[in-house]
């Protein structure tokens, strides 16, 4: 929906006078239409929900009062693409919510305009459908249902008098084959994933101010299907597909009516079935642990030393789990070799005693042990791994002179990772 005209002020400071009337005029004429639809059926009534606005695209969202403790995480975004994402005469005001237990993303775009500018378009969804993020950096086309809808500005390809000729012959399907948007689809540039309802009514656009006649002006535009209504998602069924008769824009406005599945998850069985679940996972467990002589869980470490002194329960049957001393434990740690570090790692030493077990066995046959290898050469050789310290430069830089290696980044500190899922958030209240 375009709510004011894109001249230089409009793009600069945006005026939301236009939308909070639409806001007024559509609550009251949507329930004007759905009591004269239903008549005394009609129980209750459609309430604007959110709405927002990116200077001439705005996108309010309705719905009918009985749905709405079924719609929650209600988010609206922003994203421009004129002027490469500096104005917002292009670019989009985008939506998701929760519709019982299904994501739904709705997409209102005004994309670049000339009749040649077909890159430029396919330039513009690129940018909204990979740069518009919502909470937790969820993408577009990360939702169960996606709609696009909007001026497209993807134009036909045909000399204006004869489109006009194949217009007023009704041969719309032969015109439908010069649809610059029905080609980028058909080569998989735009719209990937995404499907349209049929068109069987004449182009939206342009025509001429309070008319329903196609642009006569000097520039005679030719005729397109500018605006369009996009759709993704698993067995959605379009009902309706057709443009409104309205004659106080230069554009008919396109309508749909479609429907489909919604997941509604039974919270409480939900939670009883967790529950079933982890008393049996529990009591298995502790069924397991009694039957071995095992009084309690073992610790990872425990497990470790079992497995490597073959008393694990696993190993064989009626073997019974023994806790180990701590001579057991000492005579394991010497045996293991010293840690690594940014500068040094054990594996090293194992790579250059064969080296040098090969070379000594030449000349003397004997082979120099642990601490005469660390005392000549240990130095010589780094921790792969090493953040900041390259093997060339460290031959060169004596161990008191080393520069410490930066920490990596803790990557549970990731904002949008799922320790993320129970922070609270409002939901935008309409004015």
């Amino acid at each position: 929906m375009a709510v004011v005209n894109l001249d230089v002020q409009s793009v600069i400071a945006a005026d939301t006078a236009n939308r909070r009337t639409w806001e007024q005029v559509l609550t009251a004429e949507i329930n004007a239409q759905y009591r004269k639809a239903f008549g005394n059926k009609a129980d209750g009534e459609y309430a604007l929900v959110s709405s927002e606005q990116l200077v001439g695209v705005a996108l309010l969202f309705f719905a009918h009062d009985a749905v709405f403790p079924r719609i929650h995480n209600v988010q609206m975004v922003k994203h421009k693409t004129g002027l490469s994402g500096m104005a917002g005469n292009k670019g989009c005001v985008a939506m998701n919510l929760m519709l019982d237990d299904t994501s739904i993303c709705i997409v209102a775009a005004h994309l670049a305009s000339g009749t040649s500018n077909v890159a430029e378009r396919n330039s513009d969804f690129h940018s909204i459908r990979t740069g518009t993020r919502f909470r937790r950096g969820r993408h577009i086309d990360e939702h169960d249902y996606a709609f696009w809808l909007g001026d497209l500005n993807y134009r036909i390809e045909l000399p204006y008098d004869q489109a006009r000729a194949l217009i007023s012959q009704r041969q719309l399907k032969s015109l439908m084959m010069y649809d610059q948007l029905s080609m980028q689809m058909a080569s998989g540039k735009v719209f990937r994933g995404y499907q349209e309802a049929e068109i069987h009514f004449p182009p939206t656009y342009k025509f001429d101010d309070g008319t329903s006649t196609y642009d006569t002006s000097e520039k005679m535009r030719v005729p397109s299907w500018t605006d369009r209504i996009m759709y993704s998602g698993n067995n959605v069924r379009v009902l309706e597909y057709y443009r409104d008769e309205i004659t106080f824009s230069d554009h008919k406005p396109v309508l749909a009516m479609m429907e489909f599945d919604v997941v509604s998850v039974d919270k409480a069985q939900k939670r009883q079935i967790l529950r079933k679940l982890y008393a049996r996972r529990h009591g298995t467990l502790a069924d397991t642990a009694s039957s071995s002589g095992v009084q309690s869980l073992k610790s990872v470490e425990q497990r470790l030393i079992d497995w490597d002194t073959g008393s694990d329960s696993g190993l064989g049957a009626n073997k019974q789990v023994s806790t180990p001393q701590i001579s057991q434990i000492a005579s394991i740690a010497t045996t293991l070799p010293p840690p690594s570090s940014s500068t040094h790692a054990w594996w090293d030493d194992e790579q250059q005693q064969q080296s040098i077990s090969k070379a000594t066995s030449r000349f003397t046959g004997a082979c120099p042990t642990r601490n005469e290898r660390s005392n000549s050469i240990g130095r010589a050789f780094i921790n792969p791994f090493a953040l900041t310290i390259s093997a060339m430069a460290s031959s060169a830089v004596s161990p008191a002179t080393q520069m410490r290696p930066k920490p990596l980044v803790n990557i549970i500190d990731d904002p949008f990772a799922d320790d993320a899922a129970g922070l609270s958030w409002e939901p935008i209240t309409p004015m």
